[in-house]
């Protein structure tokens, strides 16, 4: 993957090693992305929705790549309207052998940045209560839990959190 071509364009940013950019959620990459958190989610019993990673949300509004200093997309994620004024985190993974190198919190203040600049209020985002790692991760980040919400309010597993800018 050819870095300069990933990194080029208004919504890209480099901090440290680390590379963010926009990209299509359709993206080959992104797919690939998604398809290893859902064999991940498999492999770890937390699979509860299956999940098309070709599925393109009818509400998406923006969708990032975060990348390693050779250009290698490690993660990525997505903004999808929750409410006015309130962005969902959709879809955020970042590959199990790039944890800890700095590129979740990157990625996130990333999409963070972006809900901001499209007169966001708040995120808000779900994961299962299963993973403790990711509570830990969005709870480190600044997110209080809140109640499931939407299409997360009958699954059981479901654990939902917000931050308010």
């Amino acid at each position: 993957m050819n870095t300069e071509q990933r990194t080029a364009g208004p919504t890209s940013r480099t901090v440290g090693a680390l590379h963010v950019w926009e990209e299509r959620f359709d993206d080959e990459a992104a797919v690939r992305l998604r398809a290893l958190a859902r064999l991940e989610r498999a492999q770890l019993g937390t699979e509860r929705v299956p999940i098309d990673p070709h599925n393109v949300p009818d509400d998406l509004v923006v969708h990032l790549m975060v990348g390693d200093q050779f250009g290698t997309a490690i993660g990525c994620g997505a903004l999808v309207v929750a409410d006015e004024g309130v962005f969902e985190i959709y879809r955020f993974y970042v590959r199990f052998d790039a944890r800890g190198s700095g590129a979740g919190g990157v990625l996130l203040g990333a999409l963070e940045r972006a809900a901001v600049e499209r007169s966001g209020s708040a995120t808000v985002v779900e994961t299962s209560s299963s993973l403790s790692d990711t509570v830990r991760f969005f709870q480190r980040h600044g997110y209080q839990q809140i109640a499931p919400w939407g299409r997360y309010a009958t699954r059981p597993t479901s654990v939902c959190f917000s931050k308010v800018f």
